[in-house]
């Protein structure tokens, strides 16, 4: 007889499955109480979703036939659905709500923010996130964590450092000239910019990120005015493309 694996929650994400901290069977079989179909719109009574692997093979009805060996997971008074994906995330963070908290606490405590909320966002039902912006290419430490199996957490494509121009949006403003504050991705210039997108690349982002524009939580900006010139804009994107990466 297969070994059941028993759920008390209210909405379980069938394809949560596919991250690193997936079942150790090979073969595994969901019992969906209800089932949400993305593609279609229907929802389904009493569905059954094979899993092998990282795959989703097969969906059927109760009379489905359990293989032999298959881990099962019931979720017989469970609404499933397919994992959803965030394309907007900025999960490195000090955990504290107060918003300078950075300014007090380790640079460290930020990744350890973002491997709790890796988790927590993975748990939510985020199977796939897109992270826009981390210092110190903590966003990239962290997916190769989850690539690894080390820590649980959703598939990422990440951007590391935000490219932003001087006391632009994607900079530091909050302290005196004294402090020199300056964020990791700032870059002025066709070249300059070239050069930290190649830097960015190089220690293995997924993506570009750059702020184009003033922002809403960055002081000495206006939302919309405009920060990076044409030029500017043109060599960043030229030059992640370059390298077969989005902007």
């Amino acid at each position: 007889m297969a070994p059941i694996i028993r759920s008390a929650a209210i909405a379980v994400l069938a394809t949560a499955l596919l991250s690193n901290f997936a079942f150790a069977s090979e073969l595994t079989v969901i019992q969906a109480g209800t089932l949400f179909d993305s593609k279609t719109g229907r929802v389904t009574r009493d569905a059954v979703i094979v899993v092998e692997g990282e795959k989703i093979v097969a969906v059927g009805d109760s009379r489905t036939k359990i293989p032999e060996g298959a881990t099962v997971v019931d979720l017989s008074d469970s609404f499933v659905l397919p994992g959803v994906m965030d394309m907007h995330t900025h999960i490195v963070g000090n955990l504290d709500n107060y918003f300078f908290a950075g300014y007090f606490q380790s640079p460290h405590r930020a990744t350890i923010g973002g491997v709790v909320n890796a988790e927590k966002t993975l748990l939510a039902g985020f199977t796939t996130i897109r992270n826009v912006g981390a210092s110190d290419y903590a966003d990239i430490a962290i997916r190769n964590a989850i690539n690894a199996g080390e820590i649980p957490g959703p598939r990422m494509a990440v951007s590391g450092p935000s490219l932003g121009i001087t006391g632009g949006h994607c900079d530091r403003n909050s302290l005196n000239s004294s402090f020199e504050e300056r964020a990791d991705g700032v870059a002025d210039g066709p070249w300059e910019v070239r050069t930290q997108v190649r830097k960015n690349i190089k220690y293995g982002a997924d993506l570009t990120k750059f702020c184009a524009t003033g922002g809403v939580f960055s002081k000495g900006t206006k939302v919309g005015m405009t920060q990076y010139t044409l030029e500017e804009m043109q060599a960043i994107v030229d030059e992640s493309h370059t390298h077969e990466r989005r902007v």
